[in-house]
């Protein structure tokens, strides 16, 4: 039920979210924080913030 509330008044952009946890754990596993580059970094803040991956319908519409 609360995803249907969610669903909604808002998008979910599942797509990127699965990418981001995905390659996260590839760079957990891989990397090293000394060799992080500018797009994981980004990978990182974008994970880090949940408001990255949804946004509020405009008028409801679905």
């Amino acid at each position: 039920m609360l995803e249907a509330l969610f669903n909604e008044k808002f998008e979910l952009n599942d797509e990127l979210l699965r990418k981001d946890i995905r390659d996260r754990e590839l760079y957990s596993i891989l990397g090293d924080d000394e060799d992080a580059t500018k797009k994981d970094i980004a990978l990182m803040e974008r994970y880090n913030d949940p408001r990255s991956y949804y946004q509020k319908r405009i008028n409801n519409e679905k």
